[in-house]
This record gives C-alpha cells, structure tokens and sequence, in this order.
C-alpha cells in the first residue's frame, strides 16, 4: 500500500493511535532488533555465570545514528571488546580469538 493510500484508508486519530501501541509494543525492525537482543543476552549471561548477571539488554542493541542508520563498529574496536570481555570473565585469547588461558597460566 502506497503512502498515499494509506492517508486515504486511516485518519489522524488512529494513525496517532498506532502511534501510541508502536511506543507500548514496538512494530517492525526496532521488535526485531529487541528479539535478537534478548537471545545475544542470554548466551551471554550463560556464558558468563554469575558475572552475566552485569549484563543488560541494552548491550546487545544496535545504535542508531541521527538518520536512522546503524553506527557499525571498526574491526579493532571489535577486537578490543571481545577481548576486554574475555579477559574481565578470567579468559585470554590470542589475536585470533583463540583461547589460549591454561598456556597462559600454565
């Protein structure tokens, strides 16, 4: 349906209604971005043991620009997350990524 037909088809109080239940129940993207969040939380938290219960949903939710884009993230600064958060949780990876904490300490 075109932007048009659809200003013909609904009247200004109830596209301000469906306003309203977007902000209570989001509709679209923002839901699935809310979804995929939970489940990256999850893992994490279960990952992490007890310091997963630190972790919030709103670590795992994309960020938005002004224009509505995503700000993606350089390689090394997701790089130095990861690394930050395997080493705060007792882990030591090497510049692949690989575990390398019983070489480490051994």
């Amino acid at each position: 349906m075109s932007v048009r037909q659809c200003q013909e088809a609904v009247d200004s109080e109830e596209f301000t209604e469906w306003l309203a239940y977007d902000r209570i129940d989001p509709i679209g993207e923002k839901r699935s971005d809310v979804r995929a969040a939970m489940v990256a939380l999850t893992v994490a938290r279960a990952a992490a043991g007890k310091k997963g219960r630190r972790l919030k949903l709103e670590h795992f939710m994309l960020d938005y620009d002004a224009r509505g884009k995503v700000k993606h993230m350089s390689a090394r600064a997701m790089y130095n997350l990861a690394r930050a958060f395997t080493q705060q949780h007792g882990k030591i990876v090497d510049g692949d990524g690989r575990d390398i904490t019983d070489q480490r300490q051994g």
